[in-house]
């Protein structure tokens, strides 16, 4: 019997470098090796993606439509020659799949919309063209504060990290972070996509749009708050209705989903407890039981609905209807992805929900909510005239719990909603007539609280 043993699937004498790097792989350990050796500048932190995104960026056009690029044009010559980002030699594999360009929030936020508010109703595009262009990050920022050495101690069999701060590294300014390198290390450098860095170490884009003399897409600087940011881009136009404006963030619109899908699944398991209910106290289970699998299915396709409303993380900045000027604006610090819109005056206020004719109509100073609620007919028969309620061009909401909404003022832009009588009685009922309010305006999430 002749048993012969695998080969050790061990590198002696190799360290390893992974991560966002130019060149991922093995390089040959030698006595006194440092960090430095393996990453000497900030050239061998830029990945290979990174490149491929940005080159994408310049290919010929090949979309329906678009000519063809010309012989004899002009084309940008690609390098071919590998990058030299790296020292040492390299005993593994290099290569790393290509992925694609991950959108920043900052992109996101203008394709999830921010519903039919006032602000991104009244500054979109009234045109036959679609936005093309955008600003996104090709590739995560490196993380410069943070990197880690994997080490296993052989003595003990354990494992340890040793982090250290890249940027001392790479810049010299700490010569205790570079230290030396033993055999078997493994250097992990991070993206800011994989730890979640401070919002002051954070690569920040933020949206201004609308009436602003330099509208566009800016990059934050260290420490710069709202008004700084609009004050260097130009401020308003003289037809900017700061009362209006929109002011989203990102984190906003993920906390409103979450309450959004808890609030879904509440009504979901009264839906459950509402036909156990009506099948227990009929006469006749099974009829009872047909009867209240319709009315349930069509309270959990109402349900499926609402669970397809995008918030829109809008903040209310509780700013005066003759607001004007930087000066009025909240000094609000800055996140990634935040979008400040701000439309003209809109000339209308708009009547919806259960009324003889929800429409809009033309605005005149001095009516109340109970004017246009008289032109659009009043309250249906299912209408509830003890809760009308008003959705300012603010955001903010006018309820009957704090002021009489009747003799309210009205301003330009304002949403008067009368909402459908809501029976305890009949839960499977009301979710259906609160899912079809929810089709006709953007109700904020405050505004469910007023109809529960």
């Amino acid at each position: 019997i002749i048993t012969i043993g695998a080969i050790s699937e061990q590198f002696n004498n190799a360290v390893t470098l992974r991560g966002n790097v130019a060149n991922p792989g093995r390089y040959a350990w030698h006595s006194g090796l440092r960090i430095s050796d393996i990453i000497p500048n900030t050239a061998a932190l830029i990945t290979r993606n990174y490149y491929r995104s940005r080159n994408a960026l310049g290919q010929p056009a090949t979309a329906a439509g678009q000519p063809p690029a010309q012989p004899g044009q002009a084309r940008l010559a690609v390098s071919t020659a590998p990058s030299s980002g790296s020292t040492g030699t390299a005993t593994g594999s290099t290569g790393t799949a290509a992925e694609a360009p991950t959108p920043t929030a900052a992109s996101t936020a203008s394709s999830t919309g921010g519903g039919t508010t006032v602000g991104d109703a009244l500054t979109q595009n009234s045109g036959t063209f679609a936005a093309t262009n955008d600003l996104v990050l090709s590739a995560p920022d490196v993380d410069l504060a943070y990197a880690v050495v994997e080490r296993l101690d052989h003595t003990t069999l354990t494992t340890s990290l040793l982090p250290f701060n890249l940027g001392a590294v790479l810049n010299g300014t700490d010569p205790s972070q570079n230290f030396e390198l033993e055999p078997g290390d493994v250097i992990s450098v991070f993206s800011k996509a994989d730890i979640r860095v401070p919002q002051s170490q954070q690569t920040r884009y933020v949206r201004l749009e609308g009436e602003f003399l330099g509208a566009g897409v800016y990059s934050v600087r260290p420490g710069e708050t709202l008004r700084q940011l609009i004050t260097r881009a130009g401020g308003f136009t003289p037809d900017a209705y700061l009362y209006a404006s929109e002011f989203t963030r990102q984190s906003t619109r993920r906390v409103e989903a979450q309450r959004l899908r808890e609030y879904a699944d509440s009504l979901d398991a009264q839906i459950n407890a509402e036909t156990s209910r009506a099948v227990a106290s009929s006469i006749d289970p099974a009829s009872a039981a047909e009867t209240a699998t319709v009315t349930a299915d069509n309270a959990r396709a109402a349900v499926a609905r609402l669970r397809n409303i995008q918030p829109t993380g809008r903040s209310v900045l509780k700013l005066k209807p003759d607001a004007s000027g930087v000066g009025s604006l909240p000094d609000l610090p800055l996140e990634d992805g935040d979008r400040f819109i701000v439309p003209r005056q809109p000339s209308t206020v708009n009547v919806a929900g259960e009324v003889y004719n929800a429409s809009a109509f033309v605005f005149q100073p001095n009516l109340q909510v109970r004017n246009y609620l008289r032109d659009a007919g009043g309250p249906s028969r299912n209408g509830d005239a003890d809760r009308v309620f008003v959705i300012r061009a603010d955001g903010s909401v006018v309820s009957r719990q704090y002021s009489n909404v009747a003799k309210a003022s009205s301003l330009p832009g304002d949403t008067v909603v009368v909402p459908p009588h809501l029976t305890r009685r009949n839960v499977l009922r009301d979710v259906v007539a609160i899912s079809s309010i929810f089709g006709q305006i953007a109700t904020p999430l405050s505004i469910i609280a007023l109809l529960r």
